[in-house]
C-alpha cells in the first residue's frame, strides 16, 4: 500500500495560509484555555488540600466536616494525647497539637477586605506540622504577643509583611515571621500562640487537634482506641483523608473547566471541519488525479487526516506555550470548608501539558474524520471530470 507524501499536504497548508493561521489561532485558544483552566483546578486542590503526612491525623467533633465546624473540649484532648501509638518527642512530650481557629478581617493590596484564618497552637503544633518552613524570620513565642503569617497573606494583604501587626479585636499580634508550605493553605493562614488566641476572642472551647503517631500503619488503632474511651467524644481521619474531603470542591472546578474545554473544543473542531471541507471541495481534481494514480480511499483518508492533524498540532503547541505561562499566576478563593480567604497558585504540570497536546490532536482528527471520508468516498470518474 503506497502512501500519499506528507509534502503534498505541507503544500496545501501553505497554499491556504490565512485558513490555515486562523484554524491554528482557533485551537490554539481552545488549548491555551484548556491549560489555564486545568492549572487553576490543580493549583486550588493543593492549596485547599496541601501535602498530606501519612504519619499525622486529624480529630474534629464526631460529625464534623471542618475544623471551622468543629469544637474540641480540653478534657478530650487531655484524654487522648497520652494515647501509646502518638510519637513522642526528644523530652517525651506527645505530639498532640491543640488547636483553635478565629476568623479575622484583613485589608486586601488591591482593595477592600478578606477574611483569612488565625490559627492558635502551641510550639509543638510545629513540630506536627512539618510540613511549614520559615521562609523569613522566626516562629512565634508563647508570651510575647507573636505570630507568623503565611506567604500569601504576607504577599496580598496590608500591613502582614515581617514586623507587622495582626489585630483581634482589642488584641495585637507581631509579625515576626513569614512561613511556606510548597502552595498548600497554610499559606493563607496565620499562626499564633493557642492561649493568645482563644483570649483575644475569648474562648473556652478549641476546634480540633492534629497528632502525629510512631508508624502510619497504628492508626487503625489510634482510631479504636479513641471510639472506645467515652470521654473522647471526637472523629478521627488521617491527614490525607482529611485533605480529600476539603478538597472535593475543586474538583467542581476541574470538572466545569472540562465542560467549558469540551464546548470550546466542539467549536474548533468544527472551524477545523469547515476548513477541510474547502481544502476537499478544492482539490477534487486533485483527488481524482491521485485516484487515477493508483491510490485507493483509505490512502486518501489517511492523508487528508494527516492533513488536518497538521493543523491542530502547531494550535496544540502553541496553546500549551500560552498556557504554560500562567504558571505560578496567584488568584484567591473563598473557601466554605473554613469560611476564609484561600490564596493559590496557577500549577501548570507536564501532565496537564501532555494532556493538552493529546487534546489537541484529538481536535484535529474529530474536525478532519468528516472531510476526509468525503475525499476518500469521491467516486472517480465524478472528480475526473473535473480535471
Amino acid at each position: 500500500m503506497r502512501t500519499i507524501p506528507l509534502k503534498y499536504n505541507l503544500r496545501s497548508l501553505r497554499v491556504r495560509w490565512l485558513t490555515t493561521g486562523l484554524t491554528v489561532g482557533g485551537v490554539a485558544l481552545v488549548v491555551g484555555t484548556f491549560v489555564a483552566l486545568m492549572a487553576l483546578a490543580s493549583g486550588l486542590s493543593h492549596a485547599i488540600g496541601g501535602v498530606a503526612d501519612a504519619r499525622n491525623v486529624v480529630l474534629l467533633y464526631r460529625g464534623g466536616i471542618s475544623e471551622a465546624m468543629s469544637r474540641v473540649s480540653l478534657g478530650a484532648f487531655q484524654a487522648l494525647r497520652f494515647l501509646p501509638q502518638i510519637e513522642r518527642g526528644e523530652r517525651e512530650e506527645p505530639l498532640a497539637s491543640l488547636e483553635s481557629l478565629v476568623q479575622i478581617n484583613l485589608e486586601r493590596k488591591s482593595g477592600g477586605e478578606t477574611m483569612v484564618i488565625l490559627r492558635g497552637m502551641r510550639p509543638i503544633g510545629l513540630r506536627v506540622h512539618h510540613q511549614a518552613r520559615l521562609a523569613q524570620g522566626d516562629w512565634f513565642t508563647p508570651g510575647t504577643g507573636s505570630c507568623v503569617v503565611g506567604r500569601g497573606i504576607a504577599e496580598r494583604n496590608v500591613g502582614c509583611e515581617l514586623g507587622g501587626t495582626v489585630r483581634v479585636g482589642h488584641t495585637s499580634f507581631r509579625i515576626t515571621g513569614v512561613m511556606e508550605a510548597g502552595g498548600g493553605s497554610t499559606e493563607s493562614e496565620i499562626w499564633a500562640d493557642l492561649d493568645a488566641v482563644v483570649g483575644a476572642a475569648h474562648r473556652d472551647w478549641y476546634n480540633s487537634v492534629a497528632v502525629r503517631l510512631r508508624e502510619a500503619a497504628l492508626f487503625d488503632g489510634f482510631a479504636a482506641a479513641v471510639r472506645s474511651d467515652p470521654r473522647i467524644d471526637l472523629g478521627v481521619k488521617t491527614e490525607a483523608q482529611y485533605i480529600e474531603d476539603q478538597a472535593e470542591g475543586a474538583e467542581g472546578f476541574r470538572v466545569i473547566g472540562l465542560i467549558v474545554a469540551a464546548f470550546m473544543a466542539l467549536g474548533a473542531a468544527l472551524a477545523e471541519m469547515n476548513t477541510m471541507y474547502s481544502a476537499v471541495g478544492s482539490r477534487t481534481r486533485e483527488i481524482g488525479t491521485l485516484r487515477a494514480l493508483g491510490f485507493r480511499g483509505p490512502e486518501i483518508l489517511k492523508s487528508f487526516l494527516a492533513e488536518a492533524v497538521m493543523l491542530a498540532i502547531p494550535g496544540g503547541l502553541l496553546g500549551c506555550a500560552i498556557g504554560a505561562m500562567m504558571d505560578g499566576f496567584t488568584m484567591s478563593v473563598l473557601s466554605l470548608a473554613t469560611v476564609s480567604e484561600v490564596t493559590f497558585r496557577f500549577q501548570v504540570t507536564p501532565a496537564i501539558l501532555a494532556a493538552a497536546f493529546v487534546f489537541s490532536v484529538g481536535i484535529g482528527l474529530v474536525g478532519g474524520m468528516l472531510p476526509a471520508l468525503q475525499a476518500a468516498r469521491l467516486p472517480v470518474l465524478e472528480a475526473l471530470r473535473k480535471v
